[in-house]
């Protein structure tokens, strides 16, 4: 029995003889196979920018400088090991004790990936608790650095100094 899932509440489900959402009862196309949603999502791409544009989003990652994603520890360099192996990026450098280390993956464009582990108190656990990552509520995709808004807010910040 496939899984499915409503894309306009979210709601993971057992495929029915109906396909209905037993939540807000949409069918398709908003309610699509989780495990082959390829298409689904190749469907949905003009949309979501069209929204992204809609909300003032759009351009929000010019100048990514580096992305910060949380794992486990024991789960860290399976991790580093999945992303090298399905994106571009190498490893260009890697930091700190091995109870605290950090992965830093890049290439020679795009934003570098930071591979770091939590060891300390989850201030995202009251957050981390969907039915799909609830297993791993150490496992997340936390911080953006844009290059272009750090320079913005350094200025920002220097003008109203003076």
């Amino acid at each position: 029995m496939a899984k499915l899932v409503c894309s306009k509440c979210k709601q993971e489900f057992k495929e029915a003889e109906t396909a209905r959402c037993p939540k807000c009862g949409s069918t398709a196309p908003h309610v699509y196979d989780f495990e082959n949603s390829e298409e689904y999502l190749n469907q949905q791409v003009h949309l979501i920018l069209e929204e992204q544009k809609d909300a003032g989003l759009e351009g929000l990652v010019g100048g990514l400088d580096s992305v910060i994603i949380n794992v486990k520890a024991k789960m860290q360099v399976k991790a580093v090991k999945d992303l090298l192996h399905s994106t571009g990026p190498r490893i260009n450098d890697a930091f700190g004790k091995w109870s605290k280390r950090t992965f830093v993956l890049g290439g020679t464009v795009g934003a570098d990936f930071l591979i770091t582990i939590r060891t300390d108190d989850n201030p995202f656990q009251s957050v981390s608790n969907h039915p799909r990552t609830s297993h791993l509520p150490n496992t997340r995709l936390e911080t953006f650095f844009s290059r272009h808004r750090m320079l913005r807010n350094i200025s920002t910040s220097r003008d109203h100094e003076g």
